[in-house]
């Protein structure tokens, strides 16, 4: 299930995986490290490392992360 109806919005894994694609888009070589996607998504609330995970295991499930 992709979204939860216990979980918030903001913090789903389809919000935080759009979060960190758009956030990767800015990037000049399309590259970032956790850290720097981490402070980024402390900007839009997102505090805990529980919705980073789940936003990059989304974004590995859906292909999107290559080697």
């Amino acid at each position: 299930m992709l979204v939860s109806k216990d979980e918030p919005l903001q913090s789903s894994m389809p919000n935080v995986g759009f979060l960190v694609l758009r956030f990767l888009e800015k990037q000049p070589d399309k590259r970032a490290t956790l850290g720097s996607i981490a402070k980024n998504l402390r900007k839009n609330n997102i505090r805990k490392y529980r919705p980073l995970m789940f936003g990059l295991v989304f974004l590995h499930s859906i292909d999107y992360c290559k080697r």
